[in-house]
């Protein structure tokens, strides 16, 4: 079914088409998200709109119309949340995407204590780099007109295949992780942060600073 998860009327009539059609789920994948990279002050209010609108937005709707259904449904079930690493680790160049995408673990974590009651698992799933197509579909603000192609080949050249993801994927839900890193860059990082969060700052900050993080740069 093609919806615009940005828009309540849609989510709320494919809710209804679903339930017509399947009736309530029983696990629920709330994986709608775009990429945006830039500096902060090459940010307009309508980058903001556009990326809340679908990094927060589109999975709240979601949320809210399928979840009190799946618990009316009184079975097991999983609701499967998609952040990303910048979820669990800042960069540069990229506070409007980890603003969004640091609340999905939150949001996750949160969730997860109050539906344990309902027998319904919650997990976040933190992708790393994935050969996907979000750099050209999403926004990439930069001073360097082959920049973006060049995150684009990056991505393309070293990223983990998606079906690498949906191993991840399905075993936090399998095994109801919390917190499920995904793939082994994620988790390299992610466990940097946890374990020398001071060191990684330092590092990221000072390769930011003399122009060797430059894919995206002011």
């Amino acid at each position: 079914m093609r919806v615009d998860h940005t828009r309540e009327d849609e989510n709320r009539k494919f809710l209804a088409d679903y339930q017509a059609q399947h009736g309530t789920p029983g696990i629920l994948c709330l994986n709608v998200g775009v990429g945006l990279g830039a500096p902060i002050e090459k940010m307009t209010f309508d980058d903001w709109r556009w990326i809340i609108d679908r990094n927060l937005w589109a999975n709240i709707f979601m949320a809210q119309l399928f979840i009190p259904e799946m618990i009316q449904r009184a079975k097991p079930g999983h609701v499967l949340i998609t952040s990303s690493v910048a979820g669990l680790v800042p960069a540069p160049a990229m506070s409007a995407y980890c603003m969004t995408k640091y609340a999905m673990p939150g949001f996750a974590e949160s969730l997860r204590l109050e539906l344990h009651k309902h027998e319904i698992g919650v997990s976040a799933l933190c992708p790393g780099i994935v050969n996907t197509n979000i750099i050209h579909a999403g926004r990439m603000k930069t001073s360097e007109s082959s920049a973006v192609q060049g995150i684009a080949d990056f991505y393309a050249q070293r990223g983990v295949s998606p079906d690498r993801i949906a191993k991840d994927a399905l075993k936090a839900i399998r095994r109801n992780i919390a917190i499920m890193p995904s793939a082994e860059d994620a988790q390299l990082m992610y466990l940097t942060k946890k374990l020398a969060p001071e060191t990684l700052d330092f590092t990221v900050s000072r390769l930011w600073k003399w122009g060797l993080m430059k894919g995206i740069s002011g």
